[in-house]
């Protein structure tokens, strides 16, 4: 945008009409002032590059001689330096700098994408209480994990059990509820059966 608005000056002004370069007059009239330029200034030509530099398919070479009517002369003296310009924004901005905005994008939400599908085949093959595995219970009998994850180890009635503990009076506890209200109060998941399960250890009985 910089070496354009320098190097190329007379190749940002609008000599196909695109923009309105009318300015008003009296009554219904208008003048018309030649050639307008939406680089008047850095930050206007700025803006111009970044709208239609990056929506325009070839780049704001496109733009400047099919929508402004600017193309580069091939006799002119400036030519090889135009086409130099057209081509390196083209590389560099249209095909480099928004394919690694787009690769970063898909990367991001693959990750992501990967990421939920570790944890729901986690959830669904590993007890989130015991932490045991779908296979050592379907080992022992078939539909042995169904029973272990809905049943033995539901995840929701070990949370109803702590809603109870959070509900009730502690003075009314008994023992076995104030050992788990001291021990989630003190953050520690001793209280859990971690690698432990009353239907592998009547088993192993």
């Amino acid at each position: 945008m910089v070496i354009a608005f320098w190097a190329f000056p007379s190749d940002l002004e609008d000599n196909s009409g695109y923009y309105s370069d009318s300015v008003a007059g009296s009554g219904d009239e208008s003048t018309t002032s030649g050639p307008s330029t939406m680089c008047s200034s850095m930050i206007a030509c700025y803006a111009m590059f970044l709208v239609n530099g990056l929506s325009t398919g070839g780049g704001i070479g496109e733009f400047l001689s099919a929508e402004l009517g600017n193309a580069p002369s091939l006799t002119g003296e400036k030519t090889i330096a135009r086409f130099a310009f057209d081509l390196a924004f083209f590389v560099v901005v249209t095909i480099g700098l928004l394919n690694l905005i787009f690769g970063i994008i898909i990367d991001t939400f693959s990750s992501l994408r990967e990421k939920a599908n570790e944890e729901k085949t986690l959830m669904e093959n590993k007890c989130t209480i015991c932490g045991l595995t779908r296979q050592e219970f379907e080992r022992r009998e078939p539909g042995g994990w169904q029973r272990h994850y809905k049943h033995e180890h539901n995840v929701w009635s070990y949370y109803a059990y702590l809603v109870h503990l959070q509900t009730k009076p502690a003075t009314e506890f008994t023992g076995l509820e104030d050992f788990v209200a001291a021990k989630v109060a003190q953050r520690s998941l001793a209280w859990l059966p971690r690698h432990r399960a009353l239907a592998l250890e009547q088993e192993g009985d």
